[in-house]
């Protein structure tokens, strides 16, 4: 579980040295290090107890009912211009009913569940996702600025950034874009560490467990391709692993479409689609994770099944998908051992 003692203040927006030093990371690469794995769930058991399992089940009518207490309050306070107490109490209501969403993880992927996330601010964290949505041209530190959505993109595309022009800092709805921008950062930032593959996945996803941090949530807010670019990770995009629109939209298992993940190398994949995108790590044929904030996946032990990576894609798309799959490695700067091409993606929240 990850505990931050970092704090947010809108002033950071214009202070590109505060800003970079918010995202150093250095307090939960701390803690990743200091994980032990002798306390990960071992393989071939569930990550939730048989007891475990009974205690949720028990709890959740009074949970849910708290939850919709909550979320009524929530939706009267935003009536009434309170957006403060609306992202407060819209986030209290999310994290009562966490142990039954992910349960739901554990119920779709039985012992292949090691760790699941939470894709919803973490409580502590409410001097970030409190604070009042602020207009882009608030920005005036023009290192800082450059991260931004370009205004003319936030205008085309208000149904993904949830208003034009605005720098919103509570994302009700997720926040995967920036969760897995964060989640490549820290799993770079300890590769190495770890004695066995599975241990550091485990490790760094423990950091999402209980909820998404304040850099993740902040990232989500700013412009994606400048993300990546200020984490000093590159992208390349996989060409043959590319899905067209109507492929996605036949959603078929076949061994065509298989063989374009099989035969990937190893490597750290984002996947990009229609409003959703995740992480897949490929250590060899027979070893690979996958890394989905949606729906509170969290790290799924993949193997060599990788019709489960596209299954998972199938499952989140309408019937009438516009948006391609891309795979796009992920790589470190230091790490850069050929010219890379410059990787554009209109995304989604």
């Amino acid at each position: 579980m990850a505990i931050q003692t970092q704090t947010f203040s809108p002033d950071l927006l214009n202070n590109y040295f505060a800003f970079n030093r918010f995202f150093s990371g250095e307090e939960q690469i701390q803690q990743i290090l200091q994980e032990d794995p002798a306390t990960f769930k071992k393989s071939g058991q569930l990550y939730f107890s048989p007891g475990r399992v009974v205690w949720i089940l028990l709890k959740a009518p009074f949970e849910w009912l708290l939850s919709l207490f909550f979320y009524v309050i929530a939706q009267c306070l935003e009536c009434i211009g309170c957006e403060r107490g609306h992202a407060l109490l819209s986030v209290a209501s999310k994290q009562i009913v966490r142990d039954q969403c992910q349960l739901d993880a554990q119920t779709a992927f039985k012992e292949r569940l090691l760790v699941p996330c939470f894709n919803v601010a973490e409580i502590s964290t409410w001097d970030l996702y409190c604070t009042p949505s602020l207009p882009a041209s608030f920005v005036t530190d023009p290192l800082v600025k450059e991260m931004t959505w370009p205004a003319e993109f936030a205008r085309d595309n208000e149904p993904f950034l949830e208003g034009a022009d605005l720098l919103r800092f509570a994302h009700l709805r997720g926040t995967c874009r920036g969760c897995v921008a964060w989640f490549a950062y820290l799993f770079f930032k300890t590769k190495g560490h770890f004695s066995s593959e599975e241990d550091h996945v485990v490790a760094v996803a423990r950091q999402f467990e209980k909820g998404v941090g304040r850099q993740p949530s902040l990232l989500h807010t700013l412009g994606l391709n400048s993300v990546f670019q200020f984490l000093k990770i590159n992208c390349r995009q996989v060409k043959e692993a590319a899905f067209s629109e109507e492929q996605l939209c036949k959603k078929e298992l076949s061994a065509e479409n298989l063989k374009k993940v099989t035969d990937l190398p190893p490597g750290l994949y984002r996947m990009s689609y229609e409003r959703h995108t995740m992480l897949y790590y490929k250590c060899s044929d027979s070893v690979s994770y996958l890394w989905s904030p949606m729906n509170d996946r969290g790290a799924i032990a993949v193997g060599a099944e990788v019709k489960i990576v596209l299954s998972e894609v199938f499952n989140f798309l309408s019937d009438k998908t516009e948006v391609p799959l891309s795979f796009i490695e992920l790589l470190p700067q230091e790490e850069r051992v050929e010219e890379l091409e410059e990787v554009r993606v209109v995304d989604n929240p």
